[in-house]
């Protein structure tokens, strides 16, 4: 049987996300919180104006937050309560301070909190795992150039959406390793949508491996891309949004499957074994990226 699953949210990503829990075998759409109405709303998915109301609800297995980020804490707060398995959309949090008491929540009560880091859960995550553990020695440089155009959003910077994504995923390739910040430049270009930024990070691995991210949201099209070169030249590309990767630029993997989809497959196994502690490496790699970004912007 699937597992009736709950939704905290009903913005332009939550969307995106109603469509693949529809699509994905282990779960059933059984409820979504809200405050405001919506035509497009099946009419046997249950609407709740909070998450209280969703709580009450004796048939719900899981819940999907994909809400603001300021709101994740309290959210976790109320459902932990229940110990209710959760994913939890990027950022973990909106600060530094609440990232580490969703942490400390997470560690207290040994439940289920699924941090959705798109990239770690892209198909092509593991042969770029692979790579870098095989050649971690030789590793000079890491590049990740990336973007799309928009979202112009008041309440959010655009970073917060594109940069977190790229900087948890270093992170998550070197999680034993020390990652140090040596430059950042941001260059503004607003426009007519709104807040339009280009923003370069340096940072070395223990002051040996330089990694370089440009993030941005004023690319034509999506895009990202992730170049590993090795100190004799060699290099491993991957194109993360349509999942392939390249070695010396002969195509050596493609998959077709989603990184929603391959998040929701995870969440279940996590359930079906009761497995909270995978958990861990995600969210302390969060609570690492939101400490970088919060010294340069506010979410």
């Amino acid at each position: 049987m699937p597992y009736n699953i709950g939704l905290v949210g009903c913005g332009n990503w939550s969307k995106i996300v109603t469509k693949e829990i529809e699509k994905h075998i282990n779960f059933n759409l059984k409820s979504i919180v809200c405050r405001k109405s919506n035509n497009n709303i099946s009419k046997n998915i249950n609407i709740f104006n909070s998450i209280n109301e969703m709580l009450d609800n004796k048939d719900l297995d899981c819940i999907y937050i994909a809400a603001l980020p300021e709101t994740n804490l309290e959210v976790i707060k109320l459902s932990n309560f229940k110990k209710i398995p959760l994913i939890l959309e990027k950022p973990l949090s909106n600060t530094y301070k609440s990232s580490l008491e969703i942490k400390k929540i997470y560690k207290a009560n040994k439940s289920i909190i699924l941090p959705n880091l798109s990239n770690v859960f892209s198909s092509s995550f593991n042969e770029i795992k692979k790579f870098v553990n095989l050649n971690k020695n030789k590793i000079k440089r890491v590049l990740i150039n990336e973007g799309s155009f928009g979202q112009f959003r008041n309440k959010i910077n655009p970073i917060w959406d594109w940069g977190f994504h790229s900087i948890s995923l270093i992170h998550n390739l070197f999680p034993e390793d020390k990652l140090f910040e040596s430059n950042f430049k941001e260059i503004r270009k607003n426009n007519f949508y709104g807040n339009g930024i280009v923003a370069k990070f340096n940072f070395n691995i223990n002051k040996k491996i330089n990694v370089r991210i440009s993030t941005e949201n004023l690319f034509k099209n999506k895009s990202r891309v992730l170049k590993i070169i090795l100190d004799n030249g060699k290099h491993l590309k991957c194109d993360l949004i349509n999942h392939k990767v390249y070695l010396d630029d002969n195509l050596i993997y493609k998959n077709s499957e989603t990184p929603l989809n391959s998040l929701l497959t995870k969440f279940n196994e996590l359930i079906e074994q009761n497995d909270h502690n995978y958990c861990y490496s995600l969210i302390d790699s969060s609570c690492k990226t939101v400490k970088i970004l919060e010294k340069y912007y506010n979410c």
